[in-house]
């Protein structure tokens, strides 16, 4: 096949997303983290994220106004909520956003790398 897409996660629990940080970067994805929506934003700038995994709930900006900004940089690249919480609200905003599907945590991680795969193979047009 050929590389590995880039991944980005954001999390504000710090254990969450080291650990799926390291269970990804031991299938051979490079992944990129962030606790924190700005964070997320100027890390996306900087880097070329095939795939970003968005926290719905954290402090500062919410997942919906991460990714609308995510959007604006890059509105090729999938985007994927997570969330703990059943926050029907946030959720059914960002899929009127364009989120493409929404996991719910505990992550089953099988599940994350087959979405991973799954958008890896199609080109993100620049």
């Amino acid at each position: 096949m050929g590389e590995k897409p880039r991944v980005l996660l954001v999390d504000d629990n710090i254990s969450l997303l080291t650990t799926s940080a390291m269970i990804l970067k031991y299938k051979g994805y490079s992944v990129t983290t962030a606790k924190n929506g700005p964070d997320a934003i100027q890390l996306f700038r900087e880097g070329d994220f095939r795939i970003v995994f968005l926290d719905i709930r954290m402090p500062e900006m919410n997942g919906i106004e991460v990714y609308k900004e995510l959007k604006k940089i890059d509105p090729d690249v999938p985007m994927i909520m997570m969330t703990a919480y059943s926050d029907d609200d946030l959720i059914e905003a960002g899929f009127k956003a364009g989120v493409h599907t929404v996991l719910h945590k505990p992550l089953e991680m099988d599940d994350v790398v087959a979405i991973i795969e799954g958008f890896g193979q199609q080109p993100v047009a620049k």
